[in-house]
């Protein structure tokens, strides 16, 4: 799954970032599935920040 969106916080902690692209994947080994489409991202930004972790709900 892949989602984006636009920075629209009012508390000016975003660093310069503007939007946000996301890549979820259904497990482990499927993420080199993402390769060539982060390859062709980052060919087209100034910077990245990039986070890997395990998705945890810790409320409801």
């Amino acid at each position: 799954m892949c989602d984006r969106g636009k920075d629209v916080s009012i508390e000016n902690l975003q660093q310069g970032f503007t939007h946000i692209f996301v890549s979820t994947f259904e497990s482990a080994e499927a993420h080199p599935a993402h390769v060539d489409f982060a390859n062709l991202l980052v060919a087209n930004l100034d910077k990245v920040i990039v986070f890997e972790y395990k998705h945890t709900i810790y409320c409801s």
